[in-house]
């Protein structure tokens, strides 16, 4: 009993990892379809800036456009897993230090 418990943990960890590089391809194409007004299965400029709301919304979608169509695919809209940059560490780490002092502030 003991040899297959062995067996069953690295596979259910297996498992779980590609249900984890699966996800975000998932999560992408939920985004399309979410934008996606005309329902080609694809995200035009026009249907892209309708949906932005944040930030500088024709950059953001030159940068995701990577084959430079006019169109956002699933695949382009797929969130890479990156390491952040130090520039990135660091904000996060003054943001959290934020939170903190707030937290502490508070009767």
């Amino acid at each position: 009993m003991k040899d297959v418990k062995w067996l069953v943990i690295p596979l259910a960890l297996i498992l779980g990892a590609g249900l984890a590089f699966a996800q975000p391809d998932t999560q992408a194409q939920a985004r399309i379809s979410a934008m996606d007004t005309n329902g080609d299965g694809k995200v035009s400029r026009d249907e892209y800036m309708a949906n932005c709301k944040l930030g500088d919304c024709a950059k953001q979608f030159d940068q995701l456009d990577t084959n430079h169509d006019g169109f956002l695919t699933s695949e382009e809209m797929e969130i890479k897993q990156t390491e952040p940059t130090e520039k990135e560490k660091e904000a996060a780490r003054k943001f959290q230090e934020l939170i903190k002092s707030k937290l502490q502030q508070k009767p």
